[in-house]
C-alpha cells in the first residue's frame, strides 16, 4: 500500500484541477490507476485524499461501528460526508477537486498537500500554516505524549 512521505505546495486552478505532484506519481504504480477517494476532513477545514486501498481499510473500521447506536450513527455520518470515490487524474495529470469541497476547504489558489502516511491532507496555504502555528507552542508536549511510549527501549 502507497504511503505518502513528501509534503508539497502546489496550486488550484480556476476550475479546481491539482497537479498531482510527479513525486507521488512516480512511485504509486497501480495505486495510481486505481485512482483516489476524496473527503472532507472531520478535525479541520481540510480535504483527505485516499488511495483506494487505504479507503478500503478506512471503510472496513466504519463499517464495523454499530449502525443501530445513535452515537455511532452521527460518527459514520461525519465520516462519509463528502465522499467521493471516483477522483482519478485527468491526461494531464491533475485531480479536479469538486466545488462545494474546495469551498469547505476555504481553498482557492495556494494548497499546501501535507502527508499523513495513508493519505494526504489538502489545505488552503494559509490555514495549514494557521493551524501549524496555533499548535507550536504545545509541539513538544503533544510529541512527547503521542510518541514518548513507543521506544523498543520502553
Amino acid at each position: 500500500m502507497y504511503q505518502f512521505s513528501d509534503f508539497q505546495e502546489c496550486k488550484v486552478d480556476a476550475k479546481g484541477r491539482l497537479m498531482f505532484p510527479a513525486v507521488y506519481r512516480k512511485g504509486m504504480g497501480d495505486a495510481l490507476a486505481e485512482g483516489f477517494v476524496l473527503k472532507r476532513s472531520i478535525n479541520s477545514k481540510s480535504l483527505q485524499l485516499f488511495t483506494k486501498a487505504s479507503w478500503d481499510i478506512e471503510k472496513q473500521k466504519i463499517s464495523k461501528l454499530n449502525k443501530y447506536k445513535e452515537a455511532h450513527r452521527n460518527v459514520i455520518r461525519h465520516l462519509m460526508d463528502g465522499v467521493i470515490t471516483d477522483i482519478e487524474l485527468d491526461s494531464s495529470g491533475r485531480l479536479l477537486l469538486p466545488k462545494d469541497l474546495l469551498k469547505y476547504a476555504e481553498i482557492e489558489n495556494d494548497v499546501t498537500l501535507s502527508p499523513a502516511f495513508d493519505y494526504l491532507e489538502i489545505w488552503n496555504t494559509n490555514n495549514y500554516r494557521s493551524a501549524l502555528e496555533e499548535t507550536l507552542p504545545n509541539i513538544s508536549d503533544l510529541v512527547e505524549e503521542a510518541l514518548g511510549g513507543t521506544s523498543e527501549n520502553e
